[in-house]
């Protein structure tokens, strides 16, 4: 199972809709549609906070872990 989340997304879509790359854009879509979100909230991104403190990742990195792990807590 695929999940991601909103900073995901912003990571992965600004670039190719500024260079208009269409078809780059609908795959990312439809993988999008496929997979499993995690919503984003403060708490979300206090542990990453922690996380990047105790582990020296860098923030998005520590973002998407984070969420990764809080879908499969709720699993």
């Amino acid at each position: 199972m695929l999940v991601v989340s909103d900073y995901l997304r912003l990571e992965v879509l600004p670039k190719p809709r500024f260079h208009k790359r269409q078809e780059e854009l609908e795959f990312m879509e439809s993988v999008f549609q496929e997979a499993e979100n995690c919503e984003t909230s403060p708490k979300l991104t206090s542990e990453a906070i922690a996380l990047a403190s105790k582990y020296i990742l860098g923030a998005m990195d520590a973002l998407h872990v984070v969420a990764a792990v809080v879908r499969v807590w709720r699993s």
